[in-house]
């Protein structure tokens, strides 16, 4: 397993006093691979993309990164390696978020999503794309509503280019 720090991502305008006062929370996202296309979420609220995934409850990383794409996108997966990982303080949630991302292959059909409320709200939807430059171009290509979603989507990028540059995995 891959445990690189990419890079740390801060909102611009916070003093460093006010980001240690964000609260830690550790978070899980993936570039799932699903009959030769790979997934994003849409952000439609905020007009952004992102990676599927999300924090970790008192569960392996593993664990939770399974969980959250069986709530989010309705697939089981096996996780197939870690690509690296990011802090990103999050200043709508106030939180210091350490992402870990990883590479995942869907295993067998998808079922049901069980989203969140606020995903409801802020318009999740799901969305495939053909390639991993195809991907990366779609994320590139918006221009977020708020600075939570301007982080994301660097962060996002960050992954995604790192599998582009690296050709860990291709299909």
């Amino acid at each position: 397993m891959d445990q690189q720090l990419l890079k740390t991502l801060k909102p611009k305008g916070l003093k460093d006093e006010d980001l240690a006062k964000f609260r830690k929370r550790l978070a899980a996202r993936a570039i799932l691979f699903y009959d030769h296309r790979i997934c994003l979420i849409f952000v439609a609220k905020h007009n952004y993309y992102m990676l599927p995934g999300g924090g970790i409850e008192n569960e392996t990383i593993e664990v939770g990164l399974r969980r959250e794409l069986k709530e989010e996108v309705g697939i089981n997966v096996d996780i197939i390696t870690e690509i690296g990982q990011t802090i990103l303080y999050n200043p709508r949630f106030r939180v210091r978020q350490l992402d870990r991302c990883f590479i995942v292959r869907q295993k067998g059909d998808s079922k049901l999503r069980n989203i969140t409320p606020l995903e409801k709200s802020d318009g999740h939807q799901i969305v495939w794309a053909n390639s991993l430059k195809d991907t990366y171009n779609l994320a590139l290509n918006t221009d977020p509503k708020t600075d939570d979603g301007i982080l994301i989507k660097q962060r996002d990028l960050i992954f995604i280019n790192k599998v582009i540059k690296d050709n860990k995995f291709s299909l």
